[in-house]
């Protein structure tokens, strides 16, 4: 199944109150956001990535009823990131080996959220699409 055809039926759709989606080591402790220690990363609506206090911007900022999704690569120990189909410029690499993932998001009422992972026998992300790179520093 390819990435388009998958998020378009299951994907996570932005609402007004998502700030980000994130992945963390399993010793994360849960704080206000994912990417404010060196545990945790996130792309937030603004379209950076965050980690360890540190963002590198580029990719597409995303608001309400945007499709976003990031596709974690445990061979080559890289997060891909995905705006409504298009993969994003920057990529993290160096990733730890064992990760949960996440959504940051303010409260609101009756706002849902649809958060699916998938085990692909073959990667979707094209890592010459992802030139920018920053790396999860530990």
């Amino acid at each position: 199944m390819d990435y388009e055809k998958m998020m378009r039926n299951v994907g996570l759709v932005a609402m007004d109150p998502l700030e980000a989606i994130g992945a963390a080591e399993p010793s994360h402790i849960n704080t206000n956001y994912f990417g404010d220690n060196k545990t945790s990363m996130d792309y937030n609506r603004d379209g950076s990535i965050f980690q360890n206090c540190s963002s590198t911007g580029g990719n597409k900022s995303y608001s309400t009823n945007d499709i976003v999704g990031m596709e974690l690569d445990m061979i080559s120990h890289r997060i891909f990131f995905f705006h409504t189909s298009e993969q994003q410029p920057v990529c993290l690499t160096n990733i730890p080996s064992i990760l949960k993932v996440g959504i940051c998001y303010s409260s609101a009422n009756d706002t849902q959220f649809n958060v699916v992972v998938y085990r692909l026998k073959k990667l979707i992300a094209d890592p010459v699409k992802s030139p920018t790179i920053k790396a999860w520093t530990s």
